[in-house]
């Protein structure tokens, strides 16, 4: 708050960093959004700043109204024009049909279709038209409007609004986009604006390589000594630097040695770094993203197939490259790549999947998300045998670590009720999502919620499942109106419409139940 107040934007964002919640209020209902734009400095830019990274929060509330009536926006309205159309842009992007889990505002992926250079000062925007193809064969133009993107994230470190899926180089001390590594013979860091001359590079690097090793062999076998069956020792340079000292071999032998080692090094990295970029690009990813197990959670890989892909960093007619560099050539991106490097930056919170079990482990309904991870029955089948097993061994807690997927589950009688999630996902929201199917499925079911009332109502708790995730996405988490939308009548929603007799015909059929389970078991 005191670092709000005084607009001390490098203090704000290394709180945010760390996990403050920007949404904390003091006396009087006033968030930090409210005392930065409130702020006891005059300078205008600290103010912006400091409203632009609390902005950047995740789940920062903007419509928040203090005790006395002001909003964010009515106090940028009296102070700050330009914080004021900050405020309004933000609210006009965030505001969406897609329900909040507490104060998470989710909001849909918007489709980008622009493409950023990395330049001296950072990521800049290309003032030119770029290409984006189109699902057909043909590619349109896209003029780049230089201004601020609304699909980016801000570089702390260079100051500078960058693409989702650039990364910042401490060494070339700006953001780079789809970086691959930072290369130290060339000098700078390889990314998608110079990856196709450095992979023509490297192939040429080794033809030339693969012609000149055989005869500097030939000529050092004849000339230094025969190869077999030890003399290709006196080839490594260090070796023939021993020998030159003590005085076995000539100054000329030496360099010959030094320049045979190096070309023997140099083959080997360009070959190997031919070969992984190769790789890398056949999957849709670079050196940096395929080795970073969040990037490649969040992002598929660029493009749907190798044709895509190696368009993506060459361009049209990329073979040609190999013969002659075609500058002229744009990067091609297709709509999907477009979104994968574009996309909106906002926290979207996935599952993989919402699985039902009875009491021996056999599935009654399962929805799974993952399509990579889950992809055929024969593996839902035998992770499900796994959780399973795990949650009889496991009676002291309702989470669990499966294969790098957070298990939560709540059982009652003879059903047990997953919900399944990534590692890094936030186990709050899945306990919330949890806690939302086990309640609706409870009161459809008038708090019977056992296997055969599940199978009796099977059509409507398949709709439920349906109303609280779409695609793996979490879309809703209240009760009522997850139960309000299976347009349900009133009179099955809600307990407290019943007389008592059908309250306690309804308690006896379910102790009726339990004690013919208890005897089953």
């Amino acid at each position: 708050m005191s670092a709000a107040n005084w607009a001390n934007f490098e203090v704000i964002g290394r709180l945010l960093s760390h996990g403050v919640d920007p949404n904390a209020r003091s006396n009087g209902n006033v968030t930090a959004l409210h005392l930065a734009i409130n702020s006891q400095t005059e300078d205008a830019e600290n103010v912006f700043h400091s409203v632009r990274y609390l902005l950047q929060a995740p789940g920062i509330d903007a419509s928040v109204v203090s005790g006395s009536g002001d909003t964010p926006l009515s106090l940028a309205r009296r102070s700050y024009e330009k914080v004021y159309y900050l405020l309004k842009e933000h609210l006009d992007r965030f505001t969406s049909s897609v329900p909040s889990i507490h104060d998470v505002v989710f909001v849909q992926f918007r489709r980008v279709a622009r493409v950023a250079r990395a330049r001296d000062d950072g990521v800049a925007l290309c003032n030119d038209a770029e290409t984006v193809e189109n699902g057909d064969s043909e590619s349109t133009a896209i003029p780049i409007l230089n201004h601020r993107r609304k699909d980016a994230k801000f570089c702390m470190e260079c100051n500078h609004e960058a693409p989702i899926r650039s990364h910042h180089c401490p060494l070339c001390k700006m953001c780079v986009l789809r970086k691959d590594h930072h290369c130290f013979v060339t000098g700078g860091c390889v990314g998608l604006g110079n990856q196709r001359y450095f992979l023509t590079f490297l192939f040429w690097c080794c033809v030339g390589l693969l012609l000149a090793v055989p005869i500097m062999w030939s000529y050092m076998n004849a000339t230094v000594a025969p190869w077999y069956p030890l003399g290709f020792f006196y080839y490594a340079g260090p070796i023939a630097l021993i020998r030159w000292a003590l005085g076995y071999s000539t100054f000329g032998s030496f360099c010959l040695a030094s320049l045979f080692s190096f070309a023997i090094g140099g083959l080997c990295s360009a070959l190997g770094f031919f070969g992984m970029n190769v790789f890398y690009t056949c999957y849709g990813y670079t050196m940096y993203e395929y080795h970073s197990a969040p990037i490649r959670e969040a992002f598929d890989g660029d493009g749907n197939s190798l044709g895509e892909r190696f368009r993506l960093v060459f361009g049209k007619n990329w073979l040609l490259n190999f013969i002659v560099p075609q500058i002229w050539n744009q990067p091609l991106l297709t709509q999907q790549i477009a979104n994968n490097l574009f996309r909106d930056n906002t926290s979207i919170y996935n599952v993989k999947g919402i699985v039902i079990l009875d009491q021996d482990g056999n599935r009654v309904i399962a929805k799974y998300y993952d399509k990579k991870m889950f992809g055929t029955v024969k593996e839902q089948k035998a992770f499900e045998k796994s959780m399973f097993q795990k949650t009889q061994r496991n009676t002291s807690a309702e989470i669990l670590l499966l294969d790098g997927v957070t298990c939560l589950y709540r059982s009652n009688v003879d059903l047990y009720i997953y919900v399944l999630g990534s590692n890094r996902e936030n186990e709050l929201i899945l306990e919330s999502l949890l806690n939302c199917v086990y309640d609706s499925i409870s009161t459809v079911l008038r708090k019977v919620v056992e296997k055969k009332a599940l199978i009796d109502n099977m059509d409507t708790i398949i709709l439920i499942l349906d109303e609280v995730c779409d695609e793996g996405v979490v879309m809703e988490t209240d009760v009522q109106a997850v139960v309000s939308r299976c347009a349900l009548r009133g009179d099955e929603i809600s307990l407290t419409d019943q007389s008592f007799s059908q309250v306690g015909m309804s308690f006896f059929t379910s102790a009726q139940e339990r004690v013919k389970w208890s005897l089953l078991k």
